[in-house]
């Protein structure tokens, strides 16, 4: 079913071509480097914990 047009204000004047943005297509070759994912530190404590957590559970 075609749709009527909403009634909305004109978006024409703030129309200006020369701030007109426009995205390139990434190409097969020009692949961007992510970054490496790294470890994040945590205390050695915390790990204990958990640890000490889990077999509280258990039981």
């Amino acid at each position: 079913f075609p749709s009527q047009p909403l009634e909305a204000p004109d978006l024409l004047p703030f129309y200006s071509p020369d701030k007109l943005l426009r995205e390139t297509p990434l190409l097969p070759g020009d692949r961007i480097p992510l970054p490496r994912p790294r470890p994040v530190p945590r205390p050695a404590h915390t790990t204990f914990h958990l640890h000490h957590r889990h077999k509280l559970w258990e039981s």
